[in-house]
């Protein structure tokens, strides 16, 4: 499978993106604007390099856990599953929802958490070997003040629920308009392992794409 077939192939599952022609910086042409958050295609996601094929591969072969923070209406998460040959099992969502807007349709038969990620995660009872953040960080939309310490506390609680040797991959700035200095990303990283965490992390400007690996589950 290439990413023409999966273009193609989400057109069908989901026709609501038959318009979509991604373009631009970071690939975000047309999306579907829920007013509250929007929703993007599978294929939007492939070519940022939040997933790749490898990764599929390795999810199946492996038999691995993902955790997708941010999901929305798991549009990525079910054409993995109906598409791709990964199994509903191996696939954790986790979203908020909000009182006050129309919540999104988070699949009722994927396993589920519901909290909001800048504030206390749950105990969640498993861990996973990839998590990811679907472009549901938003980080420009914080005070520049603030950058620092809202991408600190997702990749923290996210490490919190990783395996050992596992990764997380997240798409922060969500906008071309309003990318974050590349010092951010760089202090975030100072700032995890001072903590004690054991990691590495790479940032893509191009796609705007945070890779964060989990060395081993020991702290220093």
């Amino acid at each position: 499978m290439n990413i023409q077939d999966i273009k193609m192939l989400e057109k069908q599952d989901f026709p609501e993106f038959r318009d979509y022609e991604g373009k631009g910086r970071f690939g975000r042409g047309k999306y579907i604007n829920r007013g509250n958050w929007v929703d993007y295609p599978p294929s939007h996601h492939f070519e940022t390099g939040l997933i790749t094929l490898d990764i599929v591969s390795d999810l199946i072969e492996s038999n691995k856990k993902l955790l997708s923070v941010g999901c929305g209406n798991a549009y990525l998460e079910r054409f993995l599953v109906n598409r791709m040959g990964v199994k509903k099992e191996q696939i954790s969502l986790a979203d908020y929802i909000e009182p006050e807007h129309r919540p999104p349709k988070v699949p009722e038969d994927f396993k589920s958490y519901f909290f909001d990620m800048y504030q206390e995660w749950p105990a969640l009872d498993d861990s996973f070997d990839d998590v990811m953040f679907p472009d549901s960080i938003l980080l420009h939309s914080h005070p520049k003040e603030e950058m620092e310490y809202c991408l600190y506390w997702l990749m923290e609680n996210a490490l919190s629920n990783l395996q050992p040797n596992g990764q997380i991959r997240a798409s922060p700035s969500c906008s071309s308009e309003h990318s974050c200095p590349t010092s951010v990303y760089k202090n975030v990283r100072d700032m995890l392992i001072g903590a004690g965490h054991n990691c590495q992390s790479e940032y893509f400007p191009d796609t705007d794409l945070l890779v964060v690996r989990k060395s081993n589950g020991v702290r220093k």
